[in-house]
């Protein structure tokens, strides 16, 4: 539907307004963020995820180039990934691309806020969302604020960041107490059971209750509710 794309240093990011056809996240208007780097655009090689992914566990750099199992690097998310890559590749190939503009950022979030509404923000569809500045994020966060909107965001850098509007990527009860010291709430990927933690609602374990549209849980600290850590089976 509409999209602002800009580089910001090693980073390129594309914040995207679309509507979802995603049955975990939900049929509806999404405003995803994705983070590719500059490196991966440049060659169009989606393995070169240093600069986006950071070190995450699950990325290509953290795996010698080979997959850490991420679910972005599996069937039609790949797929549509690799497509949005070379779409990147070409229009910074013939200079579409340029550095962040206040002016057609203002534009895009206004477009977003008066003339279509989003129903969930989706930070970091593809690429830590924390690689976005500070300013980016608090004003799509005003956004979900203003349009009422869902929000969901992970990070795995929380030992790093502090960015509590996300939740802490976390893979065991150990990571979700020192995220907890830290403020973060968590979203952890677990072999079993947390008694703990709240099952994610949209999970397959949990019977796929309620879409991410129509949840809203993985939001941080943001709302100011007092909410659980979240909680999926390895899948």
């Amino acid at each position: 539907m509409k999209s602002y794309t800009y580089i910001d240093g090693k980073v390129i990011h594309s914040l995207d307004l679309k509507v979802s056809q995603n049955s975990k996240i939900g049929i509806g208007l999404v405003l995803q963020t994705y983070h590719f780097s500059l490196e991966q655009v440049q060659q169009n090689d989606f393995t070169l995820d240093a600069s986006n992914c950071l070190d995450c566990p699950f990325s290509y750099n953290q795996n010698s180039g080979k997959s850490g199992g991420c679910y972005t690097h599996k069937g039609l998310q790949l797929m549509g990934l690799k497509s949005k890559l070379r779409s990147l590749n070409k229009k910074l190939s013939k200079g579409l691309l340029s550095e962040f503009n206040p002016g057609e950022f203002k534009s895009f979030i206004e477009f977003a806020k008066n003339r279509v509404s989003p129903k969930l923000i989706r930070f970091g569809a593809y690429g830590e969302a924390v690689t976005l500045e500070t300013p980016i994020r608090d004003a799509l966060f005003k956004l979900a604020a203003d349009t009422k909107s869902k929000v969901t965001g992970y990070t795995h850098q929380w030992h790093k960041v502090s960015e509590t509007r996300f939740m802490a990527s976390a893979h065991n009860l150990a990571e979700m107490v020192e995220a907890r010291a830290r403020g973060y709430r968590s979203f952890i990927v677990s072999d079993e059971e947390l008694t703990k933690g709240f099952n994610c609602p949209a999970s397959a374990e949990s019977g796929k209750k309620k879409t991410c549209l129509e949840c809203g849980l993985c939001s941080g600290t943001f709302g100011g509710k007092k909410k659980k850590d979240i909680y999926i089976l390895q899948h």
